[in-house]
């Protein structure tokens, strides 16, 4: 860094940073590198791992107790790095990161596994909610665009890598390895920020007794939630009384919640934010992008495997150019802030570019051109990812120093709301859509009552574990005749689900402008701090 750029970093490091910055945004990146990849190269390994443990039943409760514990720690532990100290808090997560991932190797039941990952989960989360705080505190917001951008694009890499290796892990050296390899990287990145990021680099921290009932709220608020969202249209129809149920306890608690935090000295997520104009769109934005971003990330590789008939190597390779120009973009909207000191433009430029590669997806049919697909997926991929440091960088830059916990953790949380509340809603609109099609099917051959049974719903078509039992009631003209119905329905459905994502791009490029623009600050409230005194 030149000497001007030396001033923007903060007073703990002052002199020292061009030395010590760099391992330490490596034990940063390391870390979210790591817990962004967990549930992508775990669903590699979840084949093999119900072969040896056993528990089919319970296949989806790995991920679905990481998305839990980890959605739900991330604005607790914002709350505390506040607190305590954001090297504390990081280490705390990295620490419980690693313990968790060797609870994992290790386990010889699903129900440890389940456990194991929850535990996973709360340090996952801890990392991800500390990352992007750290990254703030080195930083001033004008310098540390170009640094959000590099640790951002680390979700790309995930993405990118998960899958790969994987199966690479699995089939050479056994699915305990996907957990076991952490620890090593985990303590690369515990190492990097004990021995690099100094301890007294939070001279803005205020220390409050955090309030415990805005914990438990927030958690009571929090799970039935998500617990609805990925059981709806699974385990339990949509309008049954157990779903609505708990969308109705969430929504309550989540009122009791607000009640309290406004009493709160000490609040888990002040709702003077709230007050924001740039968090609120911010928050949303980021929500609406990340829909976007799980209507590709999902169904781009179905549309290949299951319409085009490509095989599973052909179906990544599709997928890689999404991910590598959400790397790419993410890395230039960094440096493009960190240059200009305006962000409001890439947002807007990013929902541009994801709009146009949406609706080009939209009009994907059973026959596609060659070379169509590739070009649509690198607009698409440029769009989300220029997005994704920016709205941390906005934020951060509207709050002052003592606040950037809190501040970076929320937006983390939503990002996973969003997450959550797009592969709910692209799940249900797919399963709605194929339903009417094969009703229609069902009518007009006479299959076994074992088949619907076994075909509880059309997406059941994707599982090959039921496809294998559909062998012992049907021949091989009779499930061809399934598959050549889902791959009539399918486009229509995917059609749909890409049209939505061109709608979520369409309201969030709506809502950037009013995105409100200041100044990005040139020097961190720290190092003003230190030159007052």
């Amino acid at each position: 860094m030149t000497q001007n750029s030396n001033q923007i970093s903060i007073a703990a490091i002052a002199e020292e940073a061009p030395k010590n910055v760099v391992p330490i945004l490596i034990g940063v990146m390391l870390g979210v590198l790591l817990a962004a990849l967990d549930n992508s190269i775990v669903s590699t390994a979840m084949p093999n791992i119900i072969t040896q443990l056993s528990g089919a039943e319970l296949y989806s409760w790995p991920f679905t107790a990481y998305l839990l514990c980890s959605t739900v720690i991330i604005p607790i532990s914002g709350k505390f790095a506040d607190n305590y100290g954001r090297k504390l808090i990081y280490l705390y997560g990295i620490s419980i990161f690693i313990f968790a991932s060797f609870l994992c190797g290790i386990s010889q039941t699903m129900i440890q596994l389940i456990l194991a990952r929850g535990l996973q989960g709360m340090g996952g989360g801890i990392i991800l909610s500390s990352a992007f705080t750290i990254v703030g505190e080195l930083f001033s917001p004008r310098e540390r665009g170009k640094y959000m951008g590099y640790v951002s694009s680390m979700f790309g890499f995930a993405s990118i890598l998960g899958p790969s290796l994987g199966g690479y892990l699995t089939e050479h050296f056994g699915w305990h390895w996907i957990f076991l390899v952490n620890i090593p990287l985990g303590i690369i990145a515990l190492l990097a920020v004990y021995i690099y990021m100094p301890a007294n680099s939070s001279l803005s921290l205020v220390k409050k007794k955090i309030e415990i009932a805005g914990i438990i709220l927030l958690i009571l608020a929090i799970v039935p939630m998500l617990l609805a969202l990925n059981w709806g249209g699974d385990l339990f129809d949509w309008n049954s009384l157990t779903i609505i149920g708990m969308f109705a306890f969430s929504a309550i608690m989540l009122l009791v919640f607000i009640r309290n935090e406004r009493q709160s000295d000490n609040p888990i997520i002040p709702l003077h934010l709230f007050q924001s104009r740039i968090f609120n769109v911010s928050v949303i934005s980021i929500m609406l992008s990340n829909i976007t971003f799980f209507a590709c990330v999902i169904f781009i590789p179905l549309y290949v495997k299951s319409v085009l008939n490509k095989s599973a190597s052909e179906t990544g390779a599709t997928i890689t150019p999404l991910m590598l120009s959400f790397v790419a973009s993410a890395i230039i909207s960094g440096r493009l802030v960190a240059n200009t000191g305006k962000y409001k433009f890439i947002v807007m430029l990013g929902f541009s570019f994801a709009l146009v590669g949406m609706f080009l997806l939209s009009q994907l049919g059973v026959n596609i051109p060659n070379g169509y697909l590739i070009p649509v997926l690198i607009l698409v991929g440029s769009g989300l990812g220029q997005l994704t440091p920016v709205f941390n960088l906005c934020v951060q830059n509207a709050f002052p120093q003592r606040e950037l916990g809190v501040v970076s953790s929320s937006v983390a949380f939503f990002r996973n709301i969003g997450g959550s509340l797009g592969s709910a809603i692209l799940g249900a609109v797919m399963l709605f859509t194929l339903r009417d099609e094969f009703a229609v099917f069902f009518q007009n051959h006479q299959f076994p009552a074992q088949v619907q049974q076994i075909l509880h719903k059309p997406t059941d078509l994707f599982n090959e574990n039921k496809i294998g039992l559909l062998g012992k009631f049907l021949n091989k003209s009779q499930i061809a005749e399934l598959f050549g119905t889902m791959q009539i329905a399918l486009p229509q459905s995917l059609r749909l689900i890409f049209l939505i994502g061109f709608f979520t791009s369409l309201v969030g490029l709506i809502f950037s402008f009013f995105l409100k623009e200041i100044p990005m600050k040139t020097q961190s409230d720290m190092d003003k701090e230190r030159a007052n005194r």
